[in-house]
């Protein structure tokens, strides 16, 4: 996939090993990808769920005009208190996923430290 990405768009291999890699990071991050299979350096989706979402985020990130949210979404200011729940809840689902699944059981919170 490397040399074929390479050659298709005349890129430098280690500009596309490095997005790959990042791309790997991002699935494996959501958890869309068999760990067995991704040890002998394979990409495996663990179900077909999980390789609609893959496709997704994929297809989101590869298309300038596509948004997981809409664009004023994460605005604050001048927003109802509805909105801001919408916020919160995303959040919490995202910090709850990340606290309850790391590996050692010791995720840092995000939230900002008071001074």
């Amino acid at each position: 996939m490397i040399n074929a990405l390479c050659q298709q768009h005349q890129l430098d291999q280690a500009i596309v090993e490095n997005a790959i890699d990042l791309l790997e990071n991002l699935l494996d991050t959501f958890a869309l990808l068999n760990t067995a299979y991704l040890q002998k350096g394979e990409w495996c989706f663990v179900s077909f769920p999980a390789q609609l979402m893959a496709t997704s985020v994929l297809t989101a990130l590869s298309d300038t005009e596509s948004r997981l949210f809409a664009p004023n979404f994460w605005n604050t200011q001048g927003v109802s208190n509805d909105k801001r729940d919408q916020q919160c809840n995303v959040l919490r689902l995202i910090e709850r996923s990340r606290y309850e699944n790391h590996a050692r059981r010791q995720a840092q919170s995000i939230e900002a430290k008071p001074n």
